[in-house]
């Protein structure tokens, strides 16, 4: 884990709590003192897991502030801690037919997307390229079970990030 300064437009995340009024310059300034590299164990302290080698991050602690640093324009300071991802040579996107819907294959899994719209044009600025197309007629009733499964993480468990 490292401190960096992060543009929070890369930064995914939401709003897990609603707190009371607040002096924003105040708060952003004690959320950037909490990240540093001498003293890394402030449970306060703002921190994302990059996703592989994207300028992409994750919200892990400190969501809230994420949304006040993206109101003023301001750059985040925030502890980074890489996580692993496929690089994009190993990634196959698949079209689905008769229906149209999109999985990804990795290695032998392929794994049904269940927001197609947003996941594909990240894996083409990632560098995925090319996509196969395959006829799988059951396609439509996985996907609608992959896009269930996720709207039900995101309901039931705030702050929780479908995979």
């Amino acid at each position: 884990m490292r401190a960096k300064e992060v543009k929070p437009t890369l930064i995914v995340a939401g709003t897990h709590q609603v707190y009371g009024p607040c002096n924003p310059v105040e708060i952003m300034q004690h959320s950037d003192d909490l990240a540093n590299d001498q003293d890394k164990t402030s449970p306060n302290a703002p921190r994302v897991a990059q996703i592989g080698t994207m300028p992409l991050f994750v919200a892990l602690e400190g969501k809230n502030r994420v949304e006040l640093f993206k109101k003023f324009r301001r750059r985040m300071r925030v502890l980074v801690t890489k996580t692993e991802f496929p690089s994009c040579q190993d990634i196959n996107i698949i079209k689905f037919r008769p229906w149209s819907v999109y999985g990804v294959k990795y290695k032998s899994k392929v794994c049904m997307l269940p927001f197609p719209k947003i996941v594909i044009p990240l894996l083409r600025a990632y560098g995925v390229e090319g996509e196969q197309s395959d006829f799988l007629w059951k396609a439509r009733t996985y996907y609608n079970n992959a896009r269930a499964d996720a709207l039900a993480a995101i309901i039931h468990q705030p702050g929780a990030i479908p995979c």
